[in-house]
């Protein structure tokens, strides 16, 4: 069946491999970052389950997306942060090992983690059954899609048929969400969303603040944190939708890093260090209770 759906190119994938310094956990003082009181510092069993060739490596290599706040971006004094920036240097400290940190396009982070290129990935990824066939999850969050268009726009999230949308390109709103309901679309006897794709999500608001574009969609976190830092430009528009698990990506079969993943968050939870990071940078609405691992299908 011909697949429904109009795509235009904005831009291509960019630039390469961007190596950040050593995070110290996060006591860190680069500039532009948020800091966690620290509570304790490595949790012993954590750190046990670390793997052998992590511990002699010296360094736990994690794979983020730069320009996907709050998650992870850069300040405007150019240094990396975000929550999920936080979370990796904490999610070392407790294992007792020291974070590298590469920043990629986002069709990047899986395929690092498969290739032995990183040792995990966090990128507000969901966790789906077609990506836990190339790896396993750990999860720790829960977020869903949200809608993002331009101040006094008329523009509905209930009717995006012959809308032109914007999506950073290799997410599961740009190859599963959009594509859906545009079928939907044509299927009701409406015209086709005209999917644009972006390399990321703030080149796609810009697009939505000049009215290039109608609207946009990303995950709930990220959407409202465009809209907050937009000066009143940009709104939320519509309910968050098909609310699923976040997971830090592993290669499979790689039981010792997951166990140790999962004691290190579970320990952030415990102490409440897991809740302030969260309220900190304004998204406590997507905790979750435990971690889990691949959950996100069940």
């Amino acid at each position: 069946m011909k697949l429904q759906l109009s795509i235009r190119t904005q831009a291509s994938l960019i630039g390469p491999l961007l190596l950040l310094p050593m995070l110290a956990a996060c006591s860190t003082d680069q500039a532009g970052s948020r800091t966690i009181e620290k509570t304790q510092t490595t949790n012993a069993q954590a750190a046990a389950a670390v793997p052998e060739n992590i511990r002699e490596s010296g360094e736990l290599k994690v794979r983020l997306v730069e320009n996907s706040p709050p998650g992870s971006f850069r300040s405007k004094a150019g240094m990396i942060t975000g929550w999920e920036v936080e979370l990796a240097g904490l999610l070392g400290e407790r294992m007792g090992i020291p974070v590298s940190i590469a920043s990629v396009p986002f069709d990047q982070v899986i395929s690092g983690v498969v290739d032995s290129s990183a040792d995990i990935g966090i990128a507000s990824m969901f966790d789906t059954p077609a990506r836990e066939e190339l790896v396993d999850f750990v999860n720790y969050f829960e977020g869903g899609t949200g809608w993002l268009t331009y101040k006094d726009s008329s523009f509905e999230s209930g009717n995006p048929c012959g809308k032109s949308i914007g999506a950073r390109i290799g997410t599961a709103q740009f190859n599963d969400f959009l594509p859906q309901k545009s079928q939907e679309c044509v299927a009701a006897g409406s015209e086709p969303i005209e999917v644009v794709d972006f390399p990321d999500e703030i080149s796609a608001s810009d697009s939505v603040k000049l009215q290039r574009i109608d609207a946009m969609v990303a995950d709930s976190p990220v959407v409202s944190h465009l809209a907050d830092q937009s000066l009143g430009r940009l709104v939320v528009v519509g309910a968050v939708e098909e609310p699923q698990l976040y997971g830090i990506a592993v290669a499979k079969n790689n039981e010792e890093l997951v166990t140790a993943l999962r004691l290190a968050l579970s320990s952030l939870m415990a102490d409440g260090t897991y809740d302030r990071l969260l309220g900190k940078w304004g998204v406590e609405s997507g905790a979750i209770d435990q971690a889990t691992t691949n959950a996100g299908g069940r």
